[in-house]
């Protein structure tokens, strides 16, 4: 693949989903008529700015260094946010403590306030 032939940060690869189109994807993947929140959401939030005294590293490989849970397929689940955000705690647990712990992206996704279980 020319991609991969090219100088990027990831490789691509043939899967499943590689010859479905836009539309296909969609039908096959996301959340069936679409997630919309209401006007006043709970997921808005400001944040504040970090302050960072150090110079971040030139590069960091977090699957190198250990810290990355395993690749998960969520199937046809509208669920990438709950996956993404299991990883995500995974790995600030893992940095903190030294130690790998597995959450439940199946809790996450029966406690959406928005998106119910979507037959996940």
């Amino acid at each position: 693949m020319q991609h991969n032939a090219e100088d990027h940060t990831f490789k691509l690869e043939v899967n499943e989903y590689t010859d479905m189109t836009d539309d296909e994807w969609a039908n096959h993947m996301l959340v069936r008529g679409g997630l919309e929140l209401p006007a006043e959401s709970p997921l808005e939030a400001e944040l504040d700015e970090p302050d960072f005294e150090l110079p971040p590293p030139g590069t960091l490989d977090w699957v190198r260094a250990g810290v990355m849970s395993p690749l998960e397929d969520r199937g046809q689940c509208g669920s990438c946010w709950a996956f993404s955000a299991t990883g995500a705690l995974e790995a600030r647990y893992h940095l903190l403590k030294n130690q790998r712990i597995d959450l439940s992206e199946q809790e996450l996704i029966d406690c959406g306030f928005l998106t119910g279980t979507n037959s996940c």
